[in-house]
């Protein structure tokens, strides 16, 4: 790519852009055109978009500008951090616009992505646009939903567990009317990876579950004596800061929504020491 963008840096093109004189302004317009139709696609072109076209944003012809402005789009248009930009842009202004159907296609395509923070974006975009547009939005998110716990129970990558549960616990803060009835469901697929080997694994899970209290409150009391243990195991786990911080989380999420707050400290004596070694003790900024 560096010799690439030399070689682009040095061509023909971009000198006669630069030397061409104000009157040749159907000339420098014809170069950006062409320049913005070849494919870069594997290049990285930011130095010589800098230096080629950017100073034609601010030229006195409009015609001029019009066209830089086209040709830089063009070439950082595959950029992906142009599309986590613009994914990070959408906040919920746009929501009743988003929300047509044609637009829902491009975030649900988005969805699969190959850089993971553009995926988190659009899950949390469509999961908020589940109120505007219901009919069209609700089947696919369902699907969605199927996906990523079937991804979670079955995947045999730690990384694609950890990205699952972390776009599942998206999923149900943007999306609670979806998630309510299958709170059972995804508790019982959750739980057996609570376990996993790998802290991030288990932290992404942790981090869904306390958000399925959220949404589910009371519906996961019959599920706390699998939850208590768990939680109390990774608040002593002393290996990872990040899984004792996403335990800590979850506790306080579920004392919070489902009520059951005295109990913890009668049923399991050893909590409320655990809890206070960890204020007294704990470095780490996290938890």
């Amino acid at each position: 790519p560096n010799s690439a963008r030399a070689g682009l840096t040095a061509s023909p093109v971009r000198r006669d852009m630069l030397s061409a004189e104000p009157k040749d302004v159907d000339l420098i317009i014809l170069a950006l055109t062409t320049l913005g139709s070849f494919n870069f696609s594997g290049h990285i072109l930011n130095e010589f978009v800098r230096d080629c076209c950017i100073p034609y944003l601010e030229d006195d012809n409009p015609d001029i500008r019009r066209a830089a402005a086209q040709t830089c789009c063009q070439l950082f248009v595959r950029d992906p951090i142009c599309f986590q930009t613009i994914m990070a842009s959408l906040d919920k202004k746009f929501d009743t616009h988003l929300a047509q159907a044609e637009n829902v296609r491009s975030l649900f395509i988005a969805l699969n992505d190959e850089v993971f923070a553009i995926r988190e974006y659009a899950i949390t975009i469509i999961g908020r646009l589940s109120k505007y547009n219901p009919a069209y939005v609700m089947p696919s998110l369902r699907k969605t939903l199927i996906q990523l716990l079937t991804e979670i129970e079955y995947s045999r990558l730690s990384r694609n567990k950890e990205e699952s549960a972390r776009l599942l616990a998206l999923l149900v803060i943007a999306s609670e009317r979806l998630v309510k009835p299958y709170v059972e469901s995804i508790i019982k697929v959750l739980l057996p990876k609570a376990k996993d080997q790998s802290a991030g694994v288990v932290s992404s899970i942790l981090a869904a579950l306390g958000e399925l209290a959220r949404v589910g409150g009371e519906d996961l009391l019959p599920f706390m004596d699998q939850l208590m243990p768990l939680i109390i195991d990774t608040l002593q786990d002393q290996s990872s800061p990040t899984k004792r911080g996403a335990a800590l989380k979850t506790l306080g999420q579920l004392a919070s929504n489902t009520g059951y707050v005295i109990e913890p400290y009668v049923k399991y004596p050893g909590l409320l020491d655990t809890l206070m070694t960890i204020l007294k003790t704990e470095q780490s900024a996290y938890i």
